[in-house]
Parts: C-alpha cells; structure tokens; sequence
C-alpha cells in the first residue's frame, strides 16, 4: 500500500511538472551541423591542361591553410579518383596515403594553432563527375566539342584535390592551357590571356572585388566553360559588364535569349540595396549536354544550350526565369553561403522568389500571378508526400525553390516592403562573403526590425504542411445590432506532431453590388475565427474575397452561389481571384453554366483563365462550344490557341479545317501538337499535313521535327527511319536524342544501332537523358523477341560487365 501510493504522488508529481512546459517536434535533419575541418583554407591556385579526347585532368595546384586546432599532424583532403605524383607541404615532400575518397596528407612536424602553410600538390584525374568533355569523340564531328565544369553539390572535388564543403571559403585563381582555337571561361577577372606559340594559349583568372582584392568563394562554385564561342557585351546603369556567351551559329538567337540582363542587375541591386559584390564583369556561357538548367558559378553562370532559343520559341522557352534566378544567386548562394545543406533554402527559395518577382518587371502583373500559383501548386504537391521543412537538407526542390519562394513573398507581406528590403540588406553586409544559417537570418530581422517572428520562421520554414481553411459568410448583426459581413474561417488540415495550427494576417474584402468595396485585415490562429466587416448603410453584397490576390499559401474552400461566383470570375480586379473563380464555377455541372462561361470568356484577357474554360467546353458537342473553340483557334494570344488543342480529347467532326490552319502557326509547339491531333483524327490526309510541315524543325531539341519524323515512318519508314535512329545517337545534344528515344519507342523501332545509342545513353552522368533512356529499353526488352535480340547484340558489343548489369 506504501508503495503504491508513493508511486501515485511520483505521477502526480511528474504530471504537474511537465504540464507547465510546451514541446515542440520538428523532423531531425542530422546534416544540419556543419561538418568538421582542423584547418581553414583561404587561398587555391590552380594550373591545368587537358587531354580531351581521353578525358583527362593534368593540374598543380596551390592551397594556403591555417590550423584551428591545438595541434594537427594530418589533414584530409577530397580527392576521389585522383592520382597524385607529387606533394608538398611547405616546400618540403611529405608522405601522402590516397583511398576511394580522397587523400591524407601527414605533416613532417606537427603543425600549431595559427599557424599558416602551404600545400603544393602535382596529379592526374579522369574523372566521371565534376568535369565533363562533350564531343571529342564523337565519330561524326557534329556534337560541339566543349569542355565544362558542375561542382554542386560536391564534384568540383573529382577533378581538383580540396576540401569540398560549402562551410569553407577561399580565394581561388585559375591558370588554363589549351588550344588557341578555343576560348576559355573562369571565375572573376581574366587577369592575362599569353600565346605560347606551339597552338596553345594560357589564361589566367582571379576572383576578385570591384577594387581587384581577392575576395572568397566556397569550392563547389570553381567553374570552367571551354569552346568555341563569340560574346555579345552590354553595361548595366550600376557599370557591371555583361558578357553573354553564344555559340557563333547563334548570333540570331543571342538577341533573344539575353533579354533583359542588364536591367536584371540593376534590378536586383536596388532590390538588395547591395551592390554586385563580384569585381565588374558578369558572364553567363551556354554548354551543351548540362545536367541541370543551369549553375550560379561566381561571376559566371553556365546555363544549358536549350535556352538558347529563337524569337518564334522565346514566349514559351525563355531563358529569362532563369537567367534572373542564377544571377540571384550571386548574392544569395555565392555572396552568403549556407553553412549547411540544411539551410539550402537561403540559395534557392530566395533565387526563385527573385526570379518570379521579376516576371512583373518583364511580363506583367499577371504572370507574375501566375508564377506564384505553379509555386503554390508545388508546394502542395510535396505535401502529399511527407512533412519536412523547407530548412532541411532533404526537403526537396519544390520546398527549397517554389515553395520557398512563395514564403519569401510572404515574408514581405508580413514585415512591409522597406522593412523587407532593410532585412536583406542587412543580412548581405553581416555575412557578406561567408556562411550563415536560418538562426542568423532570423536574428538579422529582429535586429533590423525589432519583430520577433519566430512564429513565421517556425510554422513556414521549420515546419512543413500548409493551412486550409474552410470559409463561410452571411450578412448579420453584430451584439450591437449593426448590419455586418461575417465571416466564419476554420481550419481543417491535418494537425500532426510537426504540423500545427497557422497564424497569419489576412485580408478580407466585401464587394458590393454598387461597385464599392470593404476590407480589413484580420490575425487567424485559431482553429475557428469568426471576422465582422460593418455594413451600416445595409448595401447589397454582390461577391466575397477571401485573401485577395492570393497572399497565404493555402488551399482552401468557399461556400459561395454560382451567382456569387460569377460576380467574382467576371469583376475581381486580380486575375488570380478571376481564375479561382472560374475553377469553381467548372466543377458545377455544365447544363448549369455553359451560357456563363461563353460570356466569361468573351470579357476574360488572361490565357490561364481561357485556358480553364477552354477546358471545361472543349469536349462539349454543344455547337455554341465549337464557336468558342474557334474563337480560341484564332487569338492572339499562343496560349490560348494551345490550349484548344490540348484540352480537346479529339478534333470534333467539322472543325479539321479550322485546326489545319495551325499547321503554319508561329508557335511551334502548336504545330506539333496540332499535327498529332489531325494525323489522328485523319489518317487520310497525313501525307498533306506532312508536305505542309516539312521545313519545320524547333529551336529546342528539334522538336516538330522528330514529331514530323514519327508519323512519317507511318507513311514511309524506309526513307525517315535513319534520320529518326541518327537523332538518338551521341552527335546530338540530350533534348533532341530524348525527343527522338520517345518517337522510336512509338513507333516500336529496336534495332542494333538504336540498341547502341540507349546503351550509351543509360551510362551518361546526365539524369535527365538517362532515366527516359532506361524507361525505353525497359520498354523494349519487356518484349521477348527484342530482349532475344538485345542479348545477342551484348554478346558482341564493348560493354563492360558492370556496364551491362545496368541495362536491365
């Protein structure tokens, strides 16, 4: 009995006690700390040469280091795969072990806490990752030949000996021999370019500030671009060179893909309030065959080739977004650098928001719109999978991009726009040149604005989820018996340990049906809020918004009329509340709103929301939405006649002739997708359709093309199938070898040369020809007589065991 009660006062005891305390749970991110080093590098001198053909790195280079520790007798370094021939530490030979990893180096004495040395090391590499050397062996001459250079997240280390994590920065310099008929591409300023008189060249670069100091950068940013190229060259107002890279067959498409740089810089300048940090010349370089779409080397960004597009391409494959998020990059990535993957989110989700910031400056407010619910929709849509946060090592793209992004903008919406842009200053001037974690930007905020917004900072980027809220409305009287809107918001997502409730100001507003409006802005934290908005003169309401513009990330649902809703779809101001509307009124059933939607889209000027009811009529037999198709087919605008191809499951009977006149559209990406339509609708006529888009090819990998190719073979595969097979063959760049596997793979075509081109094409570094590779000799060999056939061809082709296994 003693016992037993004296184990009942202990939970009582231990009851009361953690009842006063509040837990939280976040998802543990064990990449968060910053990994450990007992030396601090501060200078890398790199000298290289090449052997293209067989793929080889020779260099020398030169790291300078100062010990953290007491006392340090060894020192590893990253270096998978290299060879070395020579070390020095100090002038003096050391001993020196290598593994699969990389290379440890033993110091002669034991080196002090301070103290400064120098490294001096002498190797060889031919590396897989890190740099690659694009059409030196290409049998046919056609590929370009290049050689360039990704680094994040940690390659740069496969092809240059040094502590390759992102907590470090350093000086660097580069030195550069190679073939004078080539032009070469490096960090900072190009500080001498000497002719060595035997065909070669050596270039020598330095990073370094607008006053020629050196200044640092941490190793995954070390870039190199090599080829044959010319530069088109044009000044900010801030006096920054831009220097825009293009391959000398491209001179037409140059104009086009570099729109707006130099407003970009400035821009961005006035947006940080901080200067370009990076001496005073900017350059971005296009490569063939990138893994990626492109990459925020310090002062020079490499970008893949596909950007490269022509005027009747740039609408739907520019390279605007992107070229403003690398350079973005310069100051959020490059300037300040994370001190941990964890905290990756400070690069990209800042680099994207500028980036769709900038699509008002360049395409209007609504794009811009636009821009931000795709981030939404992704945002969403990584949500369905799990519940990490954007500051976490493993959350993810579309956390650390679009839905970082869409935060960021959040964050101004919370803190103003002066206060925001004081914030980013601030917090470029303290870390400028060095590391720095969410904990430190959240500090920078509270010193510049006396906010503590720790509660933004947790529930938006240290947790994940996102809020939704169910809303109602009614008109009333409030306890005082004065007429009002009210509002009823709950919300109903899923609380788990890591999501929780939302608190955000939220704006609601009430429109009348004498045109004018009510709003006020209201905290929602609770999991029920009820909002009044006085109406004392009683008008009648005419439509509801709830978070105009669409401010919160959210999903959310409101009990609206279809009267209501068509009041919003046709008078609200923002295109985004327009569209939401539209969605709304689509879900109802068509008999109920078809005549709505013909007057909709009559008074609607965005293609996102003809787009959606294009979509809702476009497999209507109603002869009311064939005339809306029609009208479709003939705007103006190139979205909008996409989407009367794309939405229509098949071209309805009477319509063909006014389909075919998109055959000459100046979008390409209509035409193909408008010649799958008619050869489908009438295989009859796919002789004619054909003769009508002979000469179209496609800026972009070749496209309409390869689409024009797939049907022929339909016609005529003795005399279209090799140039089909030639397309997925290594003489062409990835976009146009995928376009063409794809094509290959509809027509059912396998045969030893198209063995070949996948073989190779499932072994290259590049994910992105790659995967789509496997997927179609997956494809091929699920059939019994091509897998027959394909162990045949492995019996005698000259690939590797290890090679093999990966084909299957």
């Amino acid at each position: 009995m003693k016992r037993s009660l004296t184990l009942f006062l202990l939970a009582i005891t231990f009851t009361t006690l953690f009842a006063q305390d509040t837990y939280n749970c976040y998802i543990h991110d064990e990449l968060a700390p910053p990994r450990e080093h007992t030396v601090d590098f501060t200078a890398l001198d790199l000298s290289v040469s090449f052997e293209p053909r067989a793929g080889k790195v020779k260099g020398e280079v030169l790291e300078d280091f100062r010990v953290l520790r007491e006392q340090v007798d060894s020192l590893f370094l990253d270096a998978p795969g290299i060879t070395f021939s020579e070390v020095q530490l100090d002038e003096m030979k050391v001993n020196f072990k290598t593994n699969a990893l990389g290379i440890t180096i033993y110091s002669n004495a034991p080196l002090k806490f301070g103290t400064e040395h120098r490294l001096r090391m002498v190797y060889e590499a031919a590396p897989k990752k890190g740099i690659y050397f694009i059409g030196w062996n290409d049998p046919t001459n056609r590929l370009r030949k290049q050689i360039w250079t990704q680094g994040q997240g940690v390659d740069n280390r496969y092809w240059i000996p040094c502590y390759d994590t992102e907590n470090d920065k350093l000086n660097t310099s580069m030195t550069v021999r190679f073939d004078s008929r080539y032009q070469v591409l490096s960090n900072g300023r190009e500080i001498s370019r000497t002719d060595n008189g035997d065909g070669t060249t050596t270039w020598k670069f330095r990073l370094e500030d607008r006053s020629a100091n050196p200044v640092p950068q941490t190793t995954y940013l070390i870039m190199l671009g090599i080829g044959e190229y010319k530069v088109q060259e044009s000044l900010s107002k801030g006096g920054i060179q831009i220097r825009n890279w293009y391959y000398p067959d491209h001179a037409d498409r140059a104009q086009n893909s570099f729109r707006h740089t130099a407003d970009m810089m400035d821009f961005l300048e006035k947006e940080t309030g901080t200067p370009y940090p990076w001496g005073k010349t900017y350059s971005q370089i296009p490569v063939a065959n990138f893994l990626y779409g492109a990459m925020e080397n310090t002062t020079a960004t490499i970008f893949g080739d596909f950007f490269m597009t022509d005027e009747r391409d740039f609408p739907e494959n520019n390279y605007v977004g992107v070229n403003i998020h690398e350079m973005t990059h310069q100051w959020f990535g490059d300037y300040v650098t994370a001190r941990s993957d964890a905290y990756h989110w400070l690069h990209e989700s800042f680099a994207t928001y500028f980036g769709t910031l900038y699509r008002r400056e360049a395409f209007g407010q609504d794009d811009y719109q636009w821009g931000r619910r795709g981030e939404a929709l992704s945002a969403f849509q990584a949500s369905k999978t799990d519940e990490r946060p954007i500051s976490h090592a493993s959350a993810g793209g579309s956390r650390h991009y679009p839905k970082g992004s869409f935060v960021i903008g959040m964050l101004r919406y919370v803190i103003g726009d002066a206060a925001f842009q004081r914030v980013l200053k601030r917090y470029l001037q303290t870390f400028g040149y060095r590391n720095a974690d969410t904990h430190e930007f959240m500090n920078v905020i509270h010193d510049e604005t006396g906010m503590t917004l720790n509660w933004f900072v947790d529930q938006w980027i240290m947790r994940g989820g996102e809020p939704h809220y169910e809303v109602s409305w009614s008109e009333a009287k409030n306890a005082s018996g004065k007429e009002v809107t009210r509002f009823a918001v709950n919300q109903t997502h899923p609380q788990t340990e890591t999501v929780k409730l939302f608190r955000m100001p939220i704006n609601f507003e009430v429109h009348y049906q004498d045109g004018s409006v009510d709003q006020k802005q209201a905290w929602i934290e609770k999991q029920s809020e009820s909002v009044d908005i006085a109406n004392p003169k009683g008008k009648k309401v005419e439509f509801i918004l709830f978070d105009p513009n669409s401010q919160i990330l959210k999903t959310y649902e409101v009990h609206n009329t279809l009267e209501q809703w068509a009041a919003q779809a046709e008078k609200a101001s923002n295109m985004i509340d327009r569209h939401d509307a539209l969605e709304a009124i689509c879900k109802l059933p068509l008999d109920q709103t078809r005549e709505l939607l013909y007057k909709l889209y009559d008074k609607e000027t965005f293609h996102a929301c003809k787009a959606v009811i294009i979509a809702a009529l476009a497999n209507d037999p109603d002869k009311q939405s064939h005339k809306l198709l029609q009208k479709a087919l003939e705007d103006k605008d190139r979205f909008v006649r996409f989407a009367a191809v794309e939405k229509i499951n098949a071209i309805p009977d009477g319509m063909e002739n006014h389909y075919e006149k998109l055959l000459n559209d100046e979008s390409r990406k209509v035409v193909e997708l408008t010649l799958r339509k008619l050869a489908a609708k009438s295989p009859n006529r796919l002789s004619r359709y054909l003769k009508e888009t002979e000469d179209e090819s496609g800026s972009i990998g070749r496209r309409v093309r390869i689409t024009w190719l797939e049907l022929a073979c339909i016609d005529k595969p003795k005399k279209y199938l090799a140039e089909l097979v030639d397309y997925a063959s290594p003489s062409f760049e990835f976009r146009t070898r995928i376009n063409a596997i794809a094509s290959l793979q509809a027509i059912n075509h396998f045969d030893e040369t198209v063995m070949a081109h996948l073989c190779e094409a499932v072994l290259q570094e590049n994910g992105r020809l790659a995967r789509p590779a496997h997927a179609t000799l997956k494809h091929f060999l699920g059939q019994q007589a091509f897998a027959r056939d394909f162990r045949h061809y492995l019996d005698r082709s000259p690939w590797t065991e290890a090679e093999k296994a990966r084909f299957w």
